[in-house]
């Protein structure tokens, strides 16, 4: 039975970079993709090239990976297995070291029992995995990413766009979160 079940689980590729590196708080980018095998053909999601990316303002660089990896997976809508390729290392080292679960089990407290960073976005993503069935897998740092040099001229493109655009143009919070171009 669990081969059968394995056997139906649509496995899926999916890419989620950002464009800041590192701890500090700046303006950036995640970008996400979804690759997967339909009738032995690959294809890529979203079709939309502009649907694949998302401005924040003032965010960190695991703070965007949280929010592009609940991006995509909101769009899962069906069990599967997922290859992530991750480029944010806390987000990679949580997900490789299960702390998700030994978080929940201390109520969100990290080891020395302070609340955790991004406690309501590691919740979230928490719960959209269990409860869609998700079981993620994260790419070995020797796999080719074959979409990271397209993503980070997709990035320059689209900072260098937002600096000489005008927020009022495009969609924006008052806390400064999340900003999408058009």
């Amino acid at each position: 039975m669990v081969e059968e079940t394995e056997k139906a689980m649509v496995k899926m590729n999916i890419y989620v970079p950002t464009s800041l590196h590192g701890p500090k708080e700046s303006d950036g980018l995640y970008g996400y993709l979804v690759e997967c095998e339909v009738k032995d053909k690959k294809i890529t999601l979203p079709h939309d090239i502009d649907d694949r990316f998302c401005y924040y303002r003032n965010t960190t660089e695991t703070e965007l990976a949280l929010h592009g990896l609940m991006e995509v997976l909101g769009r899962i809508t069906r069990s599967c297995d997922v290859k992530l390729f991750i480029t944010a290392p806390r987000v990679r080292q949580a997900l490789a070291q299960d702390f998700m679960k030994s978080w929940e089990a201390s109520g969100w407290k990290n080891a020395k029992g302070e609340d955790i960073q991004y406690v309501f976005a590691w919740q979230a993503l928490a719960e959209r995995i269990k409860a869609q069935a998700i079981r993620i897998t994260l790419a070995d740092k020797s796999e080719k990413d074959e979409y990271a040099g397209w993503f980070e001229t997709e990035f320059i493109h689209r900072l260098r766009k937002e600096h000489t655009v005008s927020v009022s143009g495009a969609l924006a919070e008052e806390d400064g979160r999340p900003i999408r171009l058009s």
